[in-house]
C-alpha cells in the first residue's frame, strides 16, 4: 500500500493525569522498521479539557507521506513521564499498489483490443 497520510486521535483531561503524547511513524521496509515522521506535543496544560466534555478531541495527522509499505507502526510517548495517555481512532489513508500480474493482464487486454480493432479494419 502507498500511504499518503495517517491520523491519530488523542485527548487530555483537566486533572493533569492524562497528557497529549508525541507520535512517531514507522514503516516496515525490507526487513527493518524505518522512521518516517514525528509529531511533537510538548507537555502543556493549554490542551486540558473538562472530564465531562463530550465534544470531539484533537486529531494529529502525518501528511504529505508517500510511504509504500506492507506495515506501519505508530508509537506514542507521553510528554510527562508516568502519565496516562489516550490514543484512538487511527486512520490510514492509502491507495493500493497494483500487483505485477494486474499490470500484465491490463497490457494483454489492451493488446487484444488493439489487435481486434486492427483486424476489423482489414
Amino acid at each position: 500500500m502507498n500511504f499518503s497520510s495517517v491520523s491519530v486521535g488523542s485527548t487530555q483531561d483537566n486533572l493533569g493525569d492524562v497528557v497529549l503524547p508525541s507520535f512517531d511513524l514507522w514503516a516496515y521496509v525490507g526487513s527493518s522498521w524505518v522512521h518516517q515522521a514525528t509529531i511533537s506535543n510538548p507537555a502543556s496544560s493549554s490542551n486540558d479539557a473538562s472530564p465531562y466534555d463530550s465534544g470531539p478531541h484533537a486529531f494529529y495527522t502525518f501528511t504529505g507521506l508517500s510511504v509504500t509499505a506492507d506495515q506501519l507502526r505508530i508509537t506514542a510517548t507521553p510528554g510527562v513521564p508516568g502519565s496516562w495517555m489516550f490514543v484512538d481512532e487511527v486512520t490510514f489513508n492509502a491507495t493500493p499498489v497494483p500487483e505485477p500480474t494486474t499490470w500484465a493482464m491490463l497490457l494483454a487486454g489492451l493488446g487484444l483490443v488493439a489487435g481486434a480493432r486492427r483486424r476489423s479494419r482489414r
